[in-house]
């Protein structure tokens, strides 16, 4: 499992602790030197740059935490193409829990081809 903007490690340290392989991407140097004097396994790169670089439909699995709202849509847009050619099952689960309030909201289906993305790139909300 891939931890994105894994900060200070708490998913990495909870998934070390269950017997779950699983590193972190952190672009963030003290908070890649945190996890590193903690023993557990990250990379100090930025995730476009390490998604661009492994090797498609090699992902189990991927969590982030608190990183999707520091991005501009369009790279946001970007992340999801780049973990649906990396991601080894076809299907891409987003779950996104700002704790705020007991409502809830299920929506289906995204085309998440290239041209797709290129057509809708400049829509926002």
């Amino acid at each position: 499992v891939l931890d994105i903007g894994c900060g200070r490690g708490e998913f990495l340290e909870q998934c070390k602790e269950n017997n779950i392989e699983c590193y972190g991407v952190e672009i963030d140097g003290n908070m890649y030197s945190y996890c590193k004097d903690k023993k557990l396994n990250v990379l100090h790169k930025d995730i476009f740059k390490y998604l661009q670089e492994i090797k498609d439909n090699s992902l189990d699995g991927v969590f982030m935490a608190q990183v999707i709202e520091h991005f501009e849509f369009i790279d946001i847009q970007k992340l999801l193409f780049l973990l649906k050619k990396k991601m080894k099952k076809e299907e891409l689960i987003v779950t996104i829990d700002m704790k705020d309030g007991k409502d809830s909201a299920e929506a289906y289906g995204c085309d998440m081809t290239e041209e797709y993305i290129k057509i809708n790139a400049h829509y926002h909300t």
